[in-house]
């Protein structure tokens, strides 16, 4: 590197660290400040606390069962075995709450002077703010791993772009606020996708691959996602790897079965009520088949609308557009990560369409609909939104004769991308209850 380059490329980083911390600022803002621009009427909610209001206010039904499932970890599962078969994300919020909140907070406050319920009202705040805190990590981490899924396929300004619009998703603002496990379904989905991606490209291998599979076993006992987790369960057979699932499976099941010994241990009685109340997974069985005919139409509709909340007309042009240029591209272009050659093209729209099938199967047949389970099926749009504004711009330059450099051009997509996502949010916030 010349002296000359070398001064030029710390204001990039700077910059570039900076639009992401202000980004973040901003989603996390828009986020807990959600009830003040809502539907949500302000006297009412699952669980509010005035004096902290907005950021201490759910109108989520699940919200005092995840609350205190957690102020009660394990022993409330005496109680209510509800969330009893995924205790990960409870289990490590009781830890830091009980090991680094408690200690701190009986040596500068002394003993806790008022309960709410058989619960110090302390732990309840403790609890609530530690748990949106874990949700941001757990966002984070999965919008840096989308990136890098799309960046060792597609050029590093796509996934920077990609990555962008999954942060700044309408209900990913929506999931970063609530008491719920659904920001940490989002992590599990792009963990399981970064995990094959690693795993079949043999980046992951002997110890550290069973390593691996075993920490995404913990992962995904604390929220199931079988859906991506399938999705590289079948081109793992699909690409001829089918040994690598002789140590992939039995190491991902591992933690599960741990846990069922230590409930028995406990004497705790294990209930997974998705199914035996709910029907997840079983109900395609016990209806005929024109009833699941209907409700699969009834199914493909509502699929629909829910990722129409995370799109608008824009964003499903510049998707259709940007499935073209794929679909018409036969070279392969050089990742932003790693440098290497990754087929592009259709073999990649296959991969895209493939990870939207299993996403629509596996929660057709758990009979859920949700726009945060459809993850990576979002992520796959988003890509093909960004390839699709970077075609466009390139259009539109090239008519108007107005050559753009690489910078230049990701900037002026980057602004488009803002408009974009603000539309959407302000289209999109007031609808979601607060």
């Amino acid at each position: 590197m010349s002296p000359q380059t070398a001064p030029r490329s710390e204001p990039i980083r700077l910059s570039a660290w900076l639009g992401w911390s202000a980004a973040i600022v901003i989603v996390v803002a828009a986020s807990w400040c959600m009830p003040l621009f809502s539907s949500q009427d302000p006297t009412k909610g699952t669980l509010r606390y005035p004096p902290l209001y907005p950021v201490y206010f759910q109108s989520n039904l699940d919200a005092p069962l995840e609350m205190e499932t957690c102020l009660g970890f394990p022993e409330y599962y005496r109680k209510q075995p509800y969330r009893i078969s995924r205790p990960t994300y409870y289990a490590a919020l009781a830890v830091v709450r009980n090991a680094v909140f408690r200690p701190l907070a009986s040596l500068i406050l002394g003993p806790p002077a008022k309960n709410w319920g058989p619960w110090p009202a302390r732990d309840h705040i403790a609890t609530y703010f530690i748990w949106l805190l874990a949700n941001l990590v757990c966002l984070l981490v999965a919008v840096r791993m989308a990136y890098s899924l799309v960046a060792s396929r597609l050029p590093p300004s796509v996934a920077r772009l990609s990555a962008l619009m999954l942060l700044t998703t309408p209900i990913v603002l929506l999931a970063l606020r609530e008491i719920h496990l659904n920001d940490y379904q989002i992590f599990t989905g792009m963990a399981s996708l970064v995990f094959w991606s690693s795993l079949l490209s043999g980046r992951l291998a002997g110890r550290l691959a069973l390593l691996a599979s075993m920490g995404l076993g913990l992962a995904l006992l604390g929220k199931p996602s079988l859906n991506l987790f399938g999705a590289g369960v079948g081109i793992c057979l699909l690409l001829g790897q089918g040994r690598k699932l002789l140590t992939v499976l039995p190491a991902v099941a591992l933690p599960y079965l741990l846990w069922l010994g230590a409930i028995k241990a406990m004497g705790l009685k294990y209930a997974l009520p998705e199914v035996t109340e709910w029907h997840s997974g079983v109900w395609i069985f016990e209806m005929g088949v024109a009833a699941v005919a209907r409700e699969s139409i009834w199914y493909a509709g509502q699929w629909i609308s829910v990722l129409g909340e995370s799109l608008t007309p824009v964003h499903l042009a510049a998707a259709a557009l940007g499935a073209y240029v794929l679909w018409t591209r036969k070279e392969s272009v050089p990742s932003g990560d790693t440098g290497t050659i990754h087929p592009t093209g259709r073999s990649l729209l296959v991969l895209i369409a493939y990870i939207a099938a299993c996403d629509f199967s596996f929660y057709f047949l758990v009979h859920r609909v949700h726009a945060v389970y459809y993850v990576g099926t979002l992520l796959g749009l988003y890509s093909l939104t960004a390839v699709g504004l970077f075609r466009m711009l390139d259009s539109a330059a090239g008519r108007l004769n107005l050559p753009l450099a690489a910078a230049a051009r990701e900037r002026v997509v980057l602004a488009a991308v803002i408009g974009m996502q603000v539309a959407l949010a302000i289209r999109q916030l007031p609808r979601y209850p607060g």
